[in-house]
């Protein structure tokens, strides 16, 4: 249970990242 926390916390950071990079880009 608490690696499938850990896993699903690690791949909403990676998406928030996505995300990011994707309004930085459409900002520039």
């Amino acid at each position: 249970m608490a690696f499938k926390t850990c896993a699903f916390t690690k791949n909403w950071l990676v998406i928030a990242v996505i995300v990011m990079c994707l309004c930085k880009a459409e900002f520039q």
